[in-house]
This record gives structure tokens, C-alpha cells and sequence, in this order.
């Protein structure tokens, strides 16, 4: 039986083509560069957007048995994972002031606040 719907036509298929190429492309934001060099910083800041590649080797392993994919197959068991973690340095990012800066220690004078009995 011959297909009679417009969605099985060469040009339509093209489009289809070019509409999930171009979502991709939305999706997937090539200025996103990863920062050089790579590691964690040592005071203050948060960890960014960091792939999943430079934290360990076998990240997609360790991600599938924390999800708890294939954990019930019995037909092939899954065989232990023994993760492969990336030792990445610490960059400092900015200089620490060598004398701490301290406040002075908080005197609360009796006659100066409300109090109720």
C-alpha cells in the first residue's frame, strides 16, 4: 500500500530535517566554552557549569548505576562499578588579604535597649 500522507514526502522530510538541526543548534550553545585552566576553586566561589567528561572517566557508568538503570536485569547482572575520578587542582582565583580585618566586640549597654518584663 503506497503512503498518501504529505509527511512522507521528500521535502517534508528535509524540513523536519532542518527544523531538528536548527533546534539543536538553539539547544546547544556554542559560545559555551570551557574555562582554561579547569578545576575548583579554592575560596569563595561555586562550581559552574563543569561537563561530566573532567570529573571522571566514566561518568555515564557512574550517573546509570546511581539511577539504578539495569540494576534489575537478571539475565546479565550488572558487574560492580569502580569509578575512575579525575583529580582536578585547585586554582586560586584571587589574592586573600594577609591580615584579617576584625569588628571590634559588641558591648550591649543595659539602658539602651527595650525590655520587657
Amino acid at each position: 500500500m503506497s503512503s498518501t500522507r504529505m509527511k512522507n514526502d521528500m521535502c517534508d522530510y528535509k524540513i523536519q530535517q532542518n527544523a531538528f538541526k536548527q533546534e539543536k543548534e538553539y539547544m546547544t550553545y556554542k559560545g559555551q566554552a570551557i574555562s582554561n585552566p579547569v578545576g575548583f576553586s579554592q575560596v569563595g566561589l561555586g562550581i559552574g557549569q563543569m561537563p561530566n567528561f573532567l570529573l571522571s572517566e566514566n561518568a555515564v557508568d557512574i550517573g546509570s548505576y546511581l539511577k539504578g538503570i539495569n540494576s534489575t536485569n537478571l539475565v546479565n547482572p550488572q558487574q560492580p562499578i569502580k569509578p575512575e575520578l579525575n583529580c582536578l587542582p585547585e586554582i586560586k582565583v584571587y589574592q586573600t588579604p594577609a591580615k584579617v580585618i576584625m569588628p571590634k566586640p559588641l558591648v550591649i549597654e543595659k539602658n539602651q535597649r527595650f525590655h520587657v518584663i
